[in-house]
């Protein structure tokens, strides 16, 4: 797989000041061509989330593919394991959460 290039912040905030933005959710970000962030609603909330590899799926999924004598192996493979973790971001109202998202130190390219 090639490395994906997520929007920048500017792009991201194109989109969600958008009338349809929270059907363009999750929204994933990315930092050095791999998935690094995702934009969602939860429970309500704008939330932006640094992704987190879910280590536990991750090994019984190579422990598999071991097992059965797979031996090809690319980085990408272990993306469908990640999931969200450290809350960077989040407000109830569309219109704060894209002040802290033009306002805060953005960790994606």
């Amino acid at each position: 797989m090639a490395p994906i290039k997520g929007p920048s912040r500017q792009e991201v905030l194109k989109i969600l000041r958008g009338w349809f933005a929270g059907r363009k959710l999750p929204l994933t970000l990315s930092h050095q061509g791999a998935p690094a962030g995702v934009i969602r609603i939860e429970d309500g909330k704008w939330c932006l989330h640094r992704l987190r590899m879910n280590e536990a799926r991750r090994e019984a999924d190579e422990e598999r593919r071991q097992a059965a004598g797979d031996t090809y192996y690319v980085p990408e493979m272990t993306w469908r394991f990640l999931e969200p973790g450290e809350l960077l971001a989040a407000s109830e109202s569309k219109k704060d959460f894209l002040s802290l998202v033009a306002q805060m130190d953005w960790p994606f390219d």
